[in-house]
């Protein structure tokens, strides 16, 4: 199999647009709004933390480190500041309690991430492992 060197022009072509990491705090109950937001498009890429299964397009149980979420508890998001201020199925991560805005675009941090694998010779490599699940 022939190995490829990804440039940053390569990640550039992944996250084209200029979105910064964004960092938010948020009740429990406006984040399960957020992820039935997502259900109804039958799922996206989130976290390796999160476990989302999904019935008829809404929520059927989601899990943040193991534990299912809890209504009246804050959590910490890490997500990109166009997901926040988008008017789209994501709007309840508008109720955030706090944000600080990082100014890192995103395609800077995943350059960067990808040259640090390289550097140490970890190649790049992708597999289902069941975070969003459709019943």
């Amino acid at each position: 199999m022939k190995r490829m060197k990804m440039r940053s022009r390569d990640v550039y072509s992944i996250y084209p647009f200029d979105n910064t990491l964004t960092l938010i705090e948020i009740k429990g109950s406006d984040l399960l709004e957020a992820f039935n937001g997502i259900a109804t498009y039958g799922g996206e890429p989130v976290s390796s933390s999160v476990k989302l299964t999904i019935k008829d397009k809404s929520v059927y149980s989601l899990e943040i480190g193991g534990e299912p979420v809890q209504n009246d508890r804050t959590y910490k998001v890490a997500t990109i500041n166009y997901l926040i201020d988008a008017t789209n199925y994501l709007s309840a991560l508008r109720n955030y309690t706090s944000r600080r805005e990082s100014g890192v675009y995103i395609y800077e941090l995943m350059s960067d991430y990808v040259k640090s694998l390289g550097d140490q010779g970890i190649q790049l490599s992708s597999q289902l492992d069941g975070r969003v699940t459709v019943i």
